[in-house]
């Protein structure tokens, strides 16, 4: 399987089902990924001179609140850090950022990443719950005394930054290990894990490896996790959680 042809084959998949609309002054463009409604995300572009503003028009966090998700404020302030991981702004629910042409197709990519990664968080409305599932995991690991880095984006070769949210360092019998957390595996999540895991390969020594802890309480869709395994993504449901900590240790 050649990385090239996978990084090509996601470029084409965006590319021929991507659709763009004039509303307005805006332009609409609808993307092939899926919330968790199963509608298809759409962000707006206004283009004033030579600065472009991409906006999510706060359909994002209007959703959720119309889902039944309360914002209290610790969830407001880990809503925040997620904007601010991906480089976007938020204000008053609407999820933004101002960029220019160089930028744009970075930036484009960045809010989309931003938007599937809020809209994961639907499903804490379910249950009543004080921490979203991320801060569960990553407190988790602290109570094991398992030490880890938050938050690390690398720039792939596509020149997107891809984010992940948990980087264990490499020890004398382990290679970097690499974490997302995932609290819905959507084929929108499994779509975009993929692609940032292969597009930051040449960044990363061969041996390094890459997982997902799952959140195996919420519905996994079909065929996730064969394209996980596919490209080396080590799937973990965090009810198995306990048989796999020996992988974080050093």
């Amino acid at each position: 399987m050649n990385i090239n042809e996978l990084i090509n084959d996601y470029y084409n998949f965006i590319k021929n089902n991507i659709k763009v609309k004039e509303i307005n002054g805006f332009h609409e463009i609808t993307t092939p990924f899926l919330d968790h409604f199963n509608d298809y995300i759409q962000v707006y572009i206004s283009i004033n001179g030579d600065e472009i503003t991409i906006t999510d028009d706060s359909y994002t966090i209007s959703n959720l609140r119309a889902g039944g998700l309360s914002f209290s404020e610790k969830r407001i302030i880990l809503i925040e850090k997620i904007c601010a991981q991906f480089g976007m702004k938020l204000e008053e629910d609407e999820i933004f950022a101002r960029t220019s042409r160089d930028d744009f197709g970075a930036k484009l990519d960045a809010i989309l990443q931003c938007i599937v990664k809020v809209d994961d968080l639907c499903y804490t409305s379910r249950e009543n719950v004080a921490n979203f599932f991320s801060e569960d995991v990553k407190e988790y690991f602290l109570k094991k005394e398992l030490y880890f880095t938050e938050n690390v984006s690398l720039v792939g070769k596509s020149g997107f930054p891809f984010c992940f949210d948990m980087s264990f360092q490499r020890t004398k019998l382990k290679p970097t290990r690499w974490v997302n957390i995932v609290n819905k595996a959507s084929k929108t999540n499994c779509i975009a894990t993929s692609f940032g895991w292969d597009d930051t390969a040449a960044l990363r020594d061969e041996n390094e490896q890459m997982f997902v802890i799952i959140n195996d309480k919420n519905p996994i869709d079909k065929g996730v996790i064969d394209g996980f395994k596919n490209l080396n993504i080590n799937p973990i449901y965090w009810s198995n959680i306990e048989e796999s900590l020996d992988l974080f240790t050093n």
